[in-house]
């Protein structure tokens, strides 16, 4: 049926086939994203008067669903969309998805308008700023706050799309966000995330004296509504200075964060996407707070840690650690995949030193191989400093930020891990390329176990490639003093013929630690000394 004919059908037809045209109009066009410009034109009009049917249906009418149906296909072109973004065409689809009602509608009703809600929202600028207007955001954290935690698939869809909903408010809508977080939606959403945590489900065992839960596909998918809600909220107002009461729920969210890491969904993909957006949420909240991933392990011998150190419960860094590796075996997509999962580890190894040592003994161990390039393997040291290098300045920084955290700002600790050509980008950045220490002193028990391989070939490594070279012969020798200052003449002059084409800049170290440019008579006075 074509779109003027479905149009006349709303507009004059009786109740039964308007029902049938909706129902020709949505099976053909499940599939439609955008129309043309023709039908376009008519699609406004068809929205117009879906909203005159949706307006005052009558009690339990079967126009409802039909009509929402038909109104969230419409909804997916932001030229008609536009149309269902008004405050008035808001009002009504919020009615019908129950935003505002203490009495919640229909399920399958519901849905149909939170999907629709979706839509406009996302596609059309205007609706946002009448979503606001509307305080959209305060009625759904009301329905979450009021919503007992869940009985069946159609009640846990339509809670999923009120989150998605809230996601998509807070992503797109600054004073939305602000609104959601001054309405307390920190402590709404993580009522709510305990709850879903809480959910029964098979126990899974990661190792045999460990028992996590899998959630359901559909609590799992809830799970990461709240937390990408969660995310957009705490990250404004999380950052900085947190006051007392501010530090109490983060570290609430943390002990949540902790226990969502260690539950899986019910596949690996999924699992992996639900940490994910853990770790982004982590990534917001005070170093400090960071602590709470690290609690006192448990004192029943029927459930010990995995991973524990000094009487603190490290499972959650194992998980972390794997997360992290997973994420460097695919190898792409690293700033958005990996460096949430390093900025992380880096801020709680700084913070807390029960946290640094035990993470710096799974990924910097005694060095025993040292005839390789530290950027040559398949261990987590290898791997990380590879990524020193990297094109993507982002993903460079943040593992070696990491590394140098694990080496708590030691400068010859971190060159002796990753060579001092990997190492020279962060050093560079942080005026530390003459040596010294970072920003923290260094904790004496903290010091390198060297392992034997490693103090018989100290003397012989190479500081900038980071393994023992193979003696090479002095490409000097022979040569006469005259022959020499010629070679090092004609060096001088290629260097500073690059240099006049612009094709690189020489540089040396300065005072302060810092790269600085040098000149011609600079690098002719460092080649005399070298002679010498």
């Amino acid at each position: 049926m074509a779109l003027g004919a479905v149009l006349l059908a709303v507009r004059e037809g009786p109740e039964d086939a308007v029902v049938a045209a909706l129902q020709d109009f949505c099976s053909k066009h499940a599939e439609t994203f955008k129309f043309d410009l023709e039908d376009g034109e008519e699609g406004k009009q068809l929205a117009s008067a879906l909203l005159d049917r949706l307006s005052a249906p009558p009690p339990c009418s079967p126009l409802v669903i039909p009509c929402l149906s038909t109104a969230r296909l419409l909804s997916r072109d932001p030229f008609i969309g536009d149309k269902l973004g008004s405050l008035e065409a808001l009002k009504i689809l919020s009615q019908h998805a129950g935003i505002w009602e203490q009495e919640p509608q229909e399920p399958a009703t519901s849905t149909e308008a939170l999907k629709c809600l979706c839509n406009v929202v996302f596609n059309c600028g205007s609706t946002q700023a009448n979503a606001v207007e509307m305080k959209m955001e305060i009625g759904l954290l009301s329905r979450l706050e009021s919503s007992c935690h869940l009985c069946d698939d159609t009640r846990c869809s339509c809670v999923f799309y009120r989150l998605r909903l809230l996601f998509l408010l807070t992503a797109l809508s600054i004073p939305c966000r602000r609104s959601a977080a001054s309405s307390r939606a920190i402590s709404i959403l993580s009522l709510s995330l305990a709850r879903s945590l809480r959910e029964p489900g098979e126990p899974v065992g990661l190792t045999s004296e460990s028992q996590f839960t899998i959630l359901s596909r559909l609590t799992a998918e809830m799970v990461m509504e709240m937390l990408k809600v969660l995310f957009n909220i705490t990250f404004d107002i999380l950052r900085g200075d947190v006051d007392e009461e501010g530090m109490e729920q983060c570290s609430q969210l943390v002990s949540l964060l902790r226990t969502c890491l260690l539950t899986k969904a019910d596949n690996e993909e999924r699992t992996n996407e639900m940490h994910g957006h853990a770790v982004n949420l982590l990534t917001n909240l005070p170093p400090a707070s960071l602590a709470g991933l690290a609690p006192p392990a448990p004192t029943s011998p029927s459930t010990p840690p995995l991973f524990e150190y000094n009487g603190r419960d490290m499972d959650v860094f194992e998980v972390l650690l794997a997360f992290m590796e997973i994420r460097l075996d695919r190898g792409e997509k690293l700033r958005e995949g990996l460096t949430p999962v390093l900025a992380v580890l880096t801020e709680a190894s700084r913070a807390h030193k029960d946290i640094r040592r035990p993470l710096r003994a799974r990924v910097l161990p005694p060095l025993r191989d040292v005839r390789t390039r530290p950027e040559v393997g398949q261990t987590v040291r290898n791997k990380l400093v590879r990524l020193m290098t990297h094109m993507d300045s982002h993903v460079k920084r943040c593992a070696a930020e990491f590394l140098f955290a694990l080496c708590r700002d030691n400068v010859s600790r971190f060159v002796k891990y990753t060579g001092y050509g990997n190492a020279a980008g962060l050093l560079a950045a942080r005026g530390l390329l003459a040596g010294g220490k970072g920003d923290r002193q260094d904790d004496s028990t903290d010091e390198d176990s060297d392992t034997e391989e490693y103090l018989e070939a100290r003397d012989r490594i190479n500081p900038v490639t980071g393994r023992v070279e193979e003696l090479t012969s002095d490409p000097f020798a022979g040569l006469t003093e005259e022959q020499k200052e010629e070679e090092a003449s004609k060096l001088a002059d290629m260097i500073d013929k690059l240099s006049r084409q612009r094709i690189f800049q020489p540089m040396s170290v300065g005072s302060d630690g810092k790269l600085q440019p040098l000149r011609r008579e600079d690098y002719e006075d460092e080649l005399d000394e070298g002679e010498e």
